[in-house]
């Protein structure tokens, strides 16, 4: 656990992102393809850009999934 948070206190980087909700879609599915072309990195859910965990409501449905993620382009 404190290697996370040392790592969320370093911010965001060209490896890592931090995305507060899985409803951003459209953002989450451009660091996909961001880090695909590059060296790869970590999406983080739950962490706002300021770095504060707020985690994510696993029992919620989000208009995203797997499956959607591949069929989309952005």
């Amino acid at each position: 656990m404190n290697d996370l948070l040392k790592l969320i206190s370093r911010g965001e980087n060209e490896g890592l992102e931090l995305k507060e909700s899985l409803r951003l879609k459209e953002e989450i599915c451009q660091a996909v393809s961001a880090f695909s072309n590059a060296k790869g990195g970590s999406i983080l859910v739950g962490v706002s850009n300021d770095g504060k965990v707020i985690g994510v409501d696993i029992g919620a449905k989000y208009p995203i999934g797997t499956g959607k993620l591949h069929q989309e382009k952005y």
